[in-house]
């Protein structure tokens, strides 16, 4: 899994955020969790990601809306 895909996954629920990171682990991709927009927004400027997995009702900021910041960080320019 060293040169694994990185797959984000934005997720407030925790019970779910792991299920998808295990699922995500099983087909070979590294899960990186974030359950905080602000932490995934964080996460995209610091590392490379090569997908997003986003829940669409998170707190404060709607996924909508947080795949929309994603593509004014250099995930946008993949």
């Amino acid at each position: 899994m060293r040169n694994a895909a990185k797959v984000l996954i934005v997720d407030d629920d925790k019970s779910s955020s792991t299920l998808l990171s295990e699922v995500v682990r099983r087909i070979g991709l590294k899960p990186v969790v974030a359950n905080k927009a602000a932490d995934a927004l964080n996460v995209v400027k610091l590392q490379s990601i090569d997908a997003a997995l986003v829940d669409v009702l998170l707190p404060k900021t709607s996924g909508v809306d947080l795949t929309t910041e994603f593509r004014k960080t250099k995930f946008g320019s993949n």
